[in-house]
């Protein structure tokens, strides 16, 4: 086993788990009401009928102007969360490669949307660059390195 994967298993802490995860949490919230907006935005272009801040809270709640019958449920919220709480111990204990494989997988899955809509490009690489430099914030902040 390499050194990395030792760190990741036995080797770290959080030194303030309860403002680790409401920092989590929250931060999470504000990356969801910037993309909200982002959204907003690119749905305005469409439904020009509509407010903006109608649009953004619409979208923040999971409704979707082209797709009422399919609200994202907080789905996309909860993923965030879990990238949010994971990427600075995985940052932390040097596994790098998990985030880029990750990474990498959330692009494939993205990529037939970038076709339609550049707003798709924007929303995505604000939202991962939003998250990555968060989870460096909080890892100086929170994690713990134990040798």
């Amino acid at each position: 086993m390499t050194n990395a994967w030792l760190e990741l298993m036995c080797c770290w802490s959080i030194s303030n788990p309860s403002a680790y995860f409401s920092l989590v949490f929250g931060c999470s919230l504000l990356i969801r009401s910037i993309l909200s907006w982002i959204k907003a935005y690119e749905t305005k272009a469409v439904f020009h009928h509509e407010m903006m801040g109608h649009l953004a809270f619409n979208t923040f709640m999971g409704i979707n102007p082209r797709r009422i019958e399919r609200p994202d449920y907080w789905f996309l919220y909860a993923l965030g969360v879990c990238e949010l709480a994971c990427y600075p111990v995985l940052m932390a204990t040097q596994n790098f490669g998990v985030i880029c494989v990750w990474i990498g997988f959330k692009t494939c899955l993205q990529w037939e949307g970038w076709k339609r809509s550049p707003f798709y490009v924007y929303t995505y690489l604000v939202g991962n660059t939003t998250v990555l430099s968060i989870s460096i914030l909080l890892m100086n902040q929170f994690v713990v390195i134990a040798y």
